[in-house]
C-alpha cells in the first residue's frame, strides 16, 4: 500500500465515525441513563450554582439535573476531543505531499472547519437534531488545540535535535 494511502486511512476512519454518530438522534447517543449508575449526586453541592446559557438554552444542574449537567460537559467536550484528533490526522494526511509544515497545518485546519459546518447544516435536516454554530466554534476550537500541541511538538523537536 503506498504512504499517501496509508496516511489518510486515520483521518477516513475518524471522519466516518463522526459521521455515524452525527446522524444518530440524540436519544440513540443519550448518557444520562448510564450516568444515573454513577455515584454523582455529590456535585450538586460542588457546581450546584453554576449556570450558564449554552445557544438557546440554560445550562445548569437546576435545569438539566446533575447526569444532564455532566452529560453536557461530555457531549462538548467531545467535539472538542475528536475535532482536534481529527486535525492531527488531517496534518498526517498530508505528510507525504511537498507542503511546508505551515500550510500542512493551515489546510487541516481549514478541512476541520469545513466538516464541522458541513455537519452542523445536515442537523438542520435531521429530524432529531439541532444545527448550532457553537458546535462549529467547539470543533475550531480543537482544530486550533490540536495545531498548537502540533507547532510545540515540532518545536520540541528541532531544539532537541540541536
Amino acid at each position: 500500500m503506498n504512504k499517501k494511502i496509508k496516511t489518510v486511512i486515520p483521518l477516513l476512519f475518524v471522519a466516518g465515525i463522526l459521521v455515524v454518530a452525527s446522524s444518530m438522534s440524540y436519544e440513540q447517543q443519550d448518557l444520562r441513563g448510564y450516568l444515573h449508575m454513577l455515584p454523582i449526586a455529590w456535585l450538586e453541592k460542588i457546581v450546584g450554582d453554576v449556570t450558564f446559557t449554552y445557544s438557546s438554552g440554560t445550562v445548569s444542574i437546576e435545569e438539566k439535573g446533575v447526569a444532564g449537567f455532566i452529560e453536557f460537559f461530555i457531549r462538548k467536550g467531545t467535539h472538542v476531543l475528536i475535532y482536534g484528533f481529527m486535525t492531527v490526522c488531517a496534518y498526517v494526511a498530508l505528510t507525504p505531499y511537498r507542503l511546508k509544515f505551515h500550510q500542512k497545518l493551515a489546510l487541516a485546519f481549514l478541512f476541520i472547519t469545513l466538516f464541522a459546518v458541513v455537519d452542523e447544516v445536515r442537523h438542520f435536516f435531521h429530524p432529531d437534531r439541532t444545527g448550532l454554530w457553537q458546535d462549529v466554534v467547539l470543533d475550531m476550537s480543537g482544530g486550533a488545540l490540536a495545531v498548537m500541541v502540533l507547532i510545540f511538538y515540532r518545536h520540541r523537536r528541532k531544539t532537541k535535535g540541536r
